[in-house]
């Protein structure tokens, strides 16, 4: 089995060693490469030395200058695909809903045990959108309170499929749920992140989730 790989953007070298140890103990998953900061991961996305895109990237808040969230909006010029996953010290709502607004798959809290740490890097590189955690109760309670009515002028034949993204479907299987062509619901996936203003499957889920547009996922 080919193992998924991963960057890990982490300026404690402590921290992402345990990390490291938890995820290369996995047959199908391999940090293949670790950055202490965000200009790094810049440097090395806009040098020759870049040629293959990772899977995932886990990406701390708390770096020394250019900030997580700013590198993760930043990384989607070069990774529009790749799913983002937040690492942490910060627990408080307004760090969690900043990080998942621009477009984050996963929040994780450093401390939380090995099995979650797993399903939530699994999750997001199945496409699917998760918290767990002390990172939950942030979540549910910030859409609760700021769900809004706005479609974004999307079609209803959009608003399904953007269902089931949120439902962690890619573009094959939106397809073959709703029999289309896979050039249909890519049709259909851009369009949705133009309305949206995002520039990955799981920004615009991120977006759906905010303002109410997966309540029947």
């Amino acid at each position: 089995m080919q193992s998924r790989l991963l960057w890990l953007v982490e300026d404690d070298e402590a921290f992402a060693e345990s990390i490291a140890y938890i995820i290369d103990g996995n047959s199908d998953l391999k940090v293949a490469r670790h950055f202490l900061s965000a200009e790094e991961v810049l440097a090395h996305l806009k040098s020759l030395a870049f040629q293959s895109v990772p899977d995932m990237v886990l990406l701390d808040i708390q770096l020394p200058e250019m900030d997580g969230v700013a590198l993760l909006t930043a990384l989607g010029e070069f990774l529009p695909e790749t799913p983002v996953v937040m690492m942490t010290l910060q627990d408080d709502q307004k760090s969690v809903v900043k990080a998942l607004n621009a477009g984050a798959v996963g929040y994780l809290v450093k401390g939380e045990p090995h099995d979650k740490v797993l399903k939530v890097i699994r999750a997001g590189l199945d496409g699917e959108f998760l918290v767990v955690g002390k990172a939950t109760q942030h979540v549910r309670s910030h859409f609760k309170d700021e769900v809004h009515v706005s479609t974004f002028g999307l079609t209803n034949r959009q608003l399904e499929v953007l269902l089931l993204m949120c439902n962690g479907m890619n573009k094959k299987q939106v397809a073959e749920r709703l029999s289309i062509s896979e050039a249909t619901a890519d049709n259909h996936f851009r369009n949705i992140y133009r309305k949206l203003g995002v520039r990955s499957a799981q920004a615009a889920v991120a977006v759906a989730y905010k303002n109410g547009l997966c309540n029947g996922a």
